[in-house]
């Protein structure tokens, strides 16, 4: 029954409940920090304090750098991959969208 098997998620990281600035713990939070996923994207999730939820994908830059044939191949592979982890960042902010993140008592 291969054919029935999910592959694991390519968006991976981990849930954060912290201010982004420690002096201002009623400020953003950053909610969500992923690992670096295809094309050395990260994806940092935040909720603002006006309540809206918020994504920034960031690259990094040293992983497009093509030097010969092979690596021009792992770019195109990571770039199929690409399409798969941006409907997963998509599946997630749908879930963490109006979620109530208290942050952390200041100094934690």
């Amino acid at each position: 029954m291969a054919g029935n098997v999910t592959p694991p998620p390519l968006l991976t990281g981990h849930m954060v409940n912290e201010p982004v600035d420690a002096n201002d713990p009623n400020g953003d939070v950053l909610v969500y920090e992923s690992d670096m996923g295809p094309l050395g994207l990260r994806l940092d999730v935040y909720h603002t304090t006006t309540g809206d939820t918020v994504a920034y994908i960031s690259p990094d830059w040293t992983e497009w750098s093509i030097g010969d044939e092979s690596e021009m191949h792992d770019v195109i592979t990571q770039a199929v991959s690409l399409s798969r982890w941006l409907s997963e960042a998509r599946t997630l902010l749908h879930r963490l969208r109006g979620r109530n993140t208290t942050p952390p008592e200041h100094g934690r």
